[in-house]
């Protein structure tokens, strides 16, 4: 993404391969050249939290993210055909995307490349019928929190089914979780998920530093709320 940028800005960027990967070349003195008109890809790491909430609301609903570069250098794309292995319906045209619930499966995932999509992923997958393997996501013990455990703590809370390995989860789905108190670890993508993760809950969620969101998206709750979703603030 960041090469892309600055070619589109004209700067001219040489790579090699080298005995320890690639090796980048940037020329000194180059000249910025604008492109008059730039237009900013909306951001799939954050829509992916509202695209995974489709795939958990009622039967009969849809949920739909516009401002989507459908083939983004974003690695958080992913979500899409992660969402459709799962079994949810996904549909996906110009700059939009729209998830609706279906019956849900497990998968394996292999998080490598996608490890902030393993949170809310997880959560989808505690409701999915047998069990999804997350694997190659040790890279998340060292994030805002260590998220392979943030995340087994958070949906274990509710009634799930999680368990750590060395570097992933192993997630048994369940019809529904209990609901409860969550703690945010004061990850923003741990407070999160707890919110979307709420739509398959028989009882309420209650988010313990839920303010974590505004690391990344200070407006999130005002967003749930326009997107139909209930809460309140606890004293």
């Amino acid at each position: 993404m960041t090469l892309d940028s600055l070619q589109r800005f004209g700067i001219s960027v040489f790579e090699e391969s080298g005995q320890d990967g690639l090796i980048f070349h940037i020329p000194g003195k180059q000249v910025f050249r604008s492109p008059k008109i730039l237009s900013v890809e909306g951001d799939w790491s954050n829509a992916a939290f509202w695209l995974c909430a489709g795939a958990l609301l009622p039967s009969g609903s849809k949920l739909t993210c516009t401002g989507l570069k459908l083939n983004s250098k974003q690695g958080d794309r992913a979500v899409v055909e992660i969402l459709k292995r799962f079994g949810a319906e996904v549909h996906a045209e110009n700059d939009s995307v729209t998830v609706s619930p279906a019956p849900l499966h497990s998968i394996e995932i292999d998080a490598e490349n996608t490890p902030d999509l393993i949170p809310v992923l997880a959560a989808v997958a505690s409701v999915a019928e047998g069990t999804t393997t997350v694997r190659n996501a040790g890279r998340l013990r060292i994030k805002e929190s260590d998220r392979l455990l943030s995340t087994s703590t958070l949906l274990n809370s509710l009634g799930a089914s999680v368990s750590e390995t060395p570097d992933g989860l192993s997630i048994t789905g369940r019809e529904g979780l209990a609901g409860g108190v969550v703690q945010s670890f004061n990850d923003h993508r741990i407070a999160m998920t707890a919110a979307v993760i709420s739509a398959a809950c028989s009882a309420e969620v209650t988010i313990q530093n839920a303010e974590a969101v505004n690391k990344s998206y200070p407006n999130f709750f005002e967003d749930f709320l326009d997107l139909g979703g209930s809460l309140r603030k606890v004293e």
